[in-house]
């Protein structure tokens, strides 16, 4: 599994700077627990909030236990903070996952079906103390309008 992540353009708002280039740590974090099933990897409890790491654990595990990884490239465009109110923020990735697809762990087969194509990755990010941008809740929409095909 590769992320690629486009450039993204300063907003010129230090605040919104910081939470997009936090986000690309929450996506990366995300996607190498994917593959690797080990949750102590680095950065995970940083960009994970408590309130959403349990939730993906679960969902990492099952995951796995289907026999399943991620692999290919996953293309991350169109990046922006759409909505910032004190230490919450809402922030869209778009995803361009056709080139993705999940594997069968044992055969290192391609699952049929399982791109994900155009998405949009709905992130509900909360400051934590420290100052990191935590991701405290994580959804995927399906050929959203606002993440045309690039």
């Amino acid at each position: 599994m590769k992320d690629a992540f486009d450039a993204t353009p300063s907003t010129g708002d230090a605040v919104k700077d910081k939470i997009l280039a936090d986000n690309v740590q929450v996506l990366r974090a995300f996607d190498v627990w994917s593959v690797t099933g080990d949750f102590k990897t680095p950065g995970i409890s940083t960009y994970l909030s408590p309130a959403i790491y349990g939730a993906l654990q679960t969902q990492t595990v099952q995951y796995h236990a289907d026999g399943k990884v991620p692999a290919g490239v996953a293309r991350f465009y169109n990046r922006k903070v759409t909505a910032l109110t004190g230490n919450y923020a809402r922030v869209v990735d778009c995803e361009d996952g056709r080139q993705g697809y999940d594997k069968y762990l044992k055969t290192g087969q391609k699952v049929p079906n399982s791109s994900d194509g155009i998405v949009a990755i709905v992130i509900t990010a909360v400051k934590d103390s420290t100052g990191v941008w935590q991701a405290e809740s994580y959804s995927k929409e399906q050929a959203p309008s606002l993440c045309s095909a690039p």
